[in-house]
């Protein structure tokens, strides 16, 4: 009967701690997302407009995040945000991406435009990822110390009794 006492711990423990690193494990999985805003501004020379970021969801944490500027006219834009500026000459159809650090508003203004006015095709995106089974960190964590503690206990259970110690006192 005692053997099949601490023959049974030793299995609940084990399965208890494979649970708990099964879960553990599965509060790291990552997806991969993204957020995105495309658009045009028309402007006209010394006019400025504005590109509102995209919606970032709470839970995404963004790894890269630019914006993609497309005239259909050669021209110079000043393109301003939270932390830079450049002053850009670009030509008619040319893509021109800027890296940004964090989502934020753009301003761009029209300097100089072949036609007087340039209509600016615009793509934001920030790329990032999100952790969907980060509730089951703590329980995993729980399960896993629980599991470690019972295979402790029961392992010294079962070493004691093949030494020929009674073990009185951990009844």
């Amino acid at each position: 009967m005692h053997e099949r006492r601490w023959a049974l711990a030793l299995v609940c423990s084990v399965l208890i701690l494979a649970l708990g690193t099964g879960m553990t494990y599965a509060s790291l999985s990552k997806e991969e997302t993204s957020a995105q805003t495309e658009g045009q501004l028309s402007l006209d020379v010394s006019e400025t407009g504005v590109i509102e970021p995209p919606y970032i969801p709470d839970d995404l944490v963004t790894d890269v995040i630019f914006l993609t500027l497309r005239p259909d006219v050669a021209c110079r834009l000043n393109v301003s945000w939270w932390s830079g500026n450049a002053t850009l000459s670009l030509s008619a159809h040319e893509n021109y991406t800027i890296p940004l650090d964090e989502p934020c508003e753009v301003s761009i203004t029209l300097i100089e435009a072949d036609e007087g006015s340039a209509r600016i095709s615009y793509t934001y995106v920030a790329l990032g990822y999100r952790i969907p089974y980060l509730y089951l960190a703590v329980p995993g964590a729980i399960l896993c110390l629980l599991g470690l503690g019972l295979l402790a206990m029961s392992f010294t259970r079962f070493l004691m009794e093949r030494a020929g110690f009674t073990g009185a006192w951990l009844r």
